[in-house]
């Protein structure tokens, strides 16, 4: 297996029954005896009329990215048939075959939930997918058989939807998708890491939205030789490694009080006191990411962490403990007793404190002078006894 990263957090598989993160065998290090990459498929699992006829070729490959552990790559190669140029074209669903005319979509890749047909290793040709991922990363060679600067672009294109009927190309507006994360511009190139990343906000209407967050969906993602059908050449090639989906886990905002703090890894607010109901955070991620804070009274330090929605510290979002942020912020600290906050302890913190247990005034961080977790009489007796140098 292949250690795959993102920023600073490994991302790993999330394989369970009830929630699904990464694409199964995205690093292509695991193929059938057919050549075809375990959960991923070529011609040779292809439908249609015209499948025994497609020319292009899926295989393993020892030509890898620089700098993994795996040993292996798939590789596409395109070919041509009476002519006509096949594209090389490999899927996480199954291929159909349906024309000898390469624009024609009945020449696609699909994908359905409902459906019972099966690859050769007894799988089903789908891909469930719980999360939402903000985009994905992908190694690719690609090199033209022969360059034609017309039609100089691999594809490469991942798309979320509800887990029914849906194909690439499509045929009629589908109203299923969720996402989509499209490259139709990758030029000849060494072994290259691309980043793509998924676009929601064009499909929020859709219907298919909200059995997909609801329920988890499919990923139907496709690799391609050319973005042209039918164009390139014979002989064209596509080596991809190590796909992951990546699940945000940062801070995209910090306001306090109504303005903006700037964003690091460590802020500075000591001149505040800390109010929670004054702090707004947000974080940049598209999915179900959790923002969790815990404020420290004795040092006026909050610290935030983000976790990525595939992260399962609490059970709930996959497999991947690693994927969290840690932030902090600086909170003005005030010396024992300090009631009102004015920066010195004297007789008007403990009229502040009898006003607060009172219910005069709105008791504070402070107002717990004994820490005993409760807000008495008890509290006046030990500001009294910190006035008098007794504590």
């Amino acid at each position: 297996m292949k250690k795959l990263f993102s920023c600073f957090a490994v991302i790993c598989f999330a394989l369970t029954a009830s929630a699904q993160y990464q694409v199964e065998n995205s690093d292509f290090e695991s193929f059938l005896s057919n050549g075809e990459p375990n959960r991923w498929h070529g011609f040779k699992s292809a439908t249609g009329s015209f499948a025994g006829m497609a020319k292009g070729t899926l295989n393993s490959s020892t030509d890898v990215r620089p700098g993994t552990t795996g040993g292996k790559s798939a590789v596409i190669t395109s070919g041509s048939v009476f002519g006509i140029i096949n594209n090389g074209t490999f899927t996480t669903g199954q291929l159909a075959a349906g024309s000898m005319s390469a624009t024609n979509t009945a020449n696609h890749a699909e994908m359905d939930k409902s459906s019972t047909a099966t690859d050769k290793n007894g799988d089903k040709f789908y891909m469930p997918l719980t999360g939402h991922p903000d985009a994905v990363t992908v190694w690719i060679k690609f090199s033209q058989g022969t360059p034609n600067s017309s039609h100089p672009y691999a594809s490469a294109n991942a798309v979320i939807f509800d887990g029914s009927y849906y194909q690439d190309p499509e045929d009629k507006a589908y109203t299923n998708k969720v996402a989509m994360a499209k490259n139709v511009t990758i030029a000849t190139c060494d072994w290259t890491e691309f980043t793509i990343p998924f676009d929601y906000d064009s499909y929020k209407s859709n219907v298919g939205v909200t059995n997909y967050n609801s329920n988890g969906g499919a990923i139907l993602v496709t690799f391609g030789t050319n973005a042209t059908p039918g164009k390139g050449s014979s002989g064209d090639q596509v080596f991809v490694d190590d796909m992951v989906l990546v699940y945000n886990s940062e801070l995209a905002s910090v306001t306090y009080n109504g303005s903006n703090v700037t964003l690091a890894s460590a802020m500075d607010l000591s001149s505040e006191s800390y109010d929670e109901s004054k702090l707004s955070l947000t974080h940049n991620a598209k999915g179900n990411a959790k923002i969790e804070k815990s404020y420290d009274e004795a040092t006026g330090i909050l610290t935030i962490t983000v976790k990525g929605e595939d992260c399962v510290s609490d059970g709930l979002y996959g497999a991947n403990l690693n994927n969290y942020h840690t932030y902090t912020i600086q909170f003005k600290t005030y010396e024992k007793g300090d009631v009102n906050k004015d920066g010195t302890v004297s007789i008007a913190d403990v009229t502040a404190l009898v006003n607060m247990i009172l219910g005069k005034t709105e008791k504070n961080e402070m107002a717990d002078v004994n820490a005993d977790g409760d807000v008495s009489i008890a509290d006046v007796t030990a500001l009294v006894n910190i006035i008098l140098g007794k504590n």
